[in-house]
Protein backbone atom coordinates (compact mmCIF):
# COMPACT_ATOMS: atom_id res chain seq x y z
CA UNK A 1 0.00 0.00 0.00
CA UNK A 2 1.87 3.48 -0.82
CA UNK A 3 2.40 5.86 1.59
CA UNK A 4 0.27 8.91 1.41
CA UNK A 5 2.10 12.01 0.05
CA UNK A 6 4.32 14.31 2.71
CA UNK A 7 3.92 18.18 1.49
CA UNK A 8 7.59 18.79 2.94
CA UNK A 9 9.09 16.21 0.33
CA UNK A 10 6.61 17.20 -2.29
CA UNK A 11 9.72 19.18 -4.47
CA UNK A 12 12.04 16.06 -4.63
CA UNK A 13 8.36 13.63 -5.24
CA UNK A 14 8.05 15.59 -8.40
CA UNK A 15 11.59 15.87 -9.43
CA UNK A 16 12.21 12.67 -9.09
CA UNK A 17 8.90 11.93 -11.59
CA UNK A 18 10.29 14.14 -14.09
CA UNK A 19 14.07 12.00 -13.74
CA UNK A 20 12.15 8.88 -13.91
CA UNK A 21 9.98 9.89 -16.90
CA UNK A 22 13.09 11.54 -18.75
CA UNK A 23 14.52 7.95 -17.99
CA UNK A 24 11.67 5.99 -19.62
CA UNK A 25 11.69 8.49 -22.57
CA UNK A 26 14.96 7.64 -23.57
CA UNK A 27 14.64 3.80 -22.45
CA UNK A 28 17.57 3.80 -19.73
CA UNK A 29 16.59 1.30 -17.02
CA UNK A 30 17.31 2.12 -13.49
CA UNK A 31 19.90 0.50 -11.24
CA UNK A 32 17.61 -2.08 -9.61
CA UNK A 33 16.79 -3.00 -13.23
CA UNK A 34 20.26 -3.48 -13.84
CA UNK A 35 20.81 -5.27 -10.91
CA UNK A 36 18.03 -7.45 -11.19
CA UNK A 37 19.03 -8.71 -14.73
CA UNK A 38 22.48 -9.32 -13.97
CA UNK A 39 21.08 -11.36 -10.83
CA UNK A 40 19.00 -13.09 -13.29
CA UNK A 41 21.63 -13.35 -16.08
CA UNK A 42 23.92 -15.38 -13.62
CA UNK A 43 21.06 -17.51 -12.17
CA UNK A 44 20.91 -18.36 -16.00
CA UNK A 45 24.27 -19.26 -16.61
CA UNK A 46 24.70 -21.00 -13.31
CA UNK A 47 21.87 -23.59 -13.61
CA UNK A 48 22.84 -24.06 -17.35
CA UNK A 49 26.05 -24.78 -16.26
CA UNK A 50 24.68 -26.94 -13.39
CA UNK A 51 22.40 -28.92 -15.83
CA UNK A 52 25.21 -29.55 -17.67
CA UNK A 53 26.53 -31.50 -14.57
CA UNK A 54 29.88 -28.67 -14.77
CA UNK A 55 31.06 -25.98 -12.37
CA UNK A 56 32.79 -23.25 -12.29
CA UNK A 57 35.23 -21.96 -10.14
CA UNK A 58 34.45 -18.20 -11.09
CA UNK A 59 31.01 -18.85 -10.61
CA UNK A 60 31.64 -20.61 -7.37
CA UNK A 61 33.82 -17.75 -5.76
CA UNK A 62 30.79 -14.99 -6.66
CA UNK A 63 28.28 -17.25 -4.63
CA UNK A 64 31.13 -17.61 -1.90
CA UNK A 65 31.41 -13.77 -1.71
CA UNK A 66 27.92 -13.15 -1.73
CA UNK A 67 27.15 -15.19 1.15
CA UNK A 68 30.19 -13.52 2.74
CA UNK A 69 28.59 -10.32 2.16
CA UNK A 70 25.58 -11.08 3.43
CA UNK A 71 26.74 -12.48 6.40
CA UNK A 72 29.09 -9.75 7.17
CA UNK A 73 25.96 -7.38 6.67
CA UNK A 74 24.21 -9.18 10.64
CA UNK A 75 22.19 -12.14 8.43
CA UNK A 76 22.01 -15.78 10.03
CA UNK A 77 24.27 -17.36 7.65
CA UNK A 78 22.01 -20.31 7.05
CA UNK A 79 18.82 -18.10 5.90
CA UNK A 80 21.49 -16.49 4.09
CA UNK A 81 22.32 -19.24 2.24
CA UNK A 82 18.77 -20.77 2.04
CA UNK A 83 17.96 -17.55 0.29
CA UNK A 84 20.60 -17.19 -2.04
CA UNK A 85 20.67 -20.38 -3.41
CA UNK A 86 16.22 -19.49 -3.53
CA UNK A 87 17.24 -16.95 -5.79
CA UNK A 88 19.69 -18.62 -7.48
CA UNK A 89 18.78 -22.11 -8.28
CA UNK A 90 15.20 -21.97 -7.71
CA UNK A 91 13.67 -19.72 -9.84
CA UNK A 92 10.46 -19.80 -11.08
CA UNK A 93 11.33 -17.67 -14.22
CA UNK A 94 14.30 -19.76 -15.02
CA UNK A 95 12.92 -21.72 -17.84
CA UNK A 96 11.69 -18.60 -19.72
CA UNK A 97 14.55 -16.62 -19.06
CA UNK A 98 16.92 -19.03 -20.77
CA UNK A 99 14.70 -19.29 -23.63
CA UNK A 100 14.59 -15.29 -24.04
CA UNK A 101 18.28 -15.12 -23.58
CA UNK A 102 19.13 -17.51 -26.29
CA UNK A 103 16.95 -16.12 -28.37
CA UNK A 104 19.03 -13.47 -29.32
CA UNK A 105 18.00 -12.37 -32.73
CA UNK A 106 17.46 -8.41 -33.12
CA UNK A 107 19.22 -7.79 -29.24
CA UNK A 108 21.31 -4.78 -29.60
CA UNK A 109 25.09 -4.10 -27.92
Amino acid sequence: MPRPRNPRNESHRAAQERYRARLREIRRPEAPRVDGAVAAAFAIALARLRGAGERNAALETIIADAKKLLIDAGYAPNEAVKKLMTRLLYRDDLAPLDVATRNRTGASS
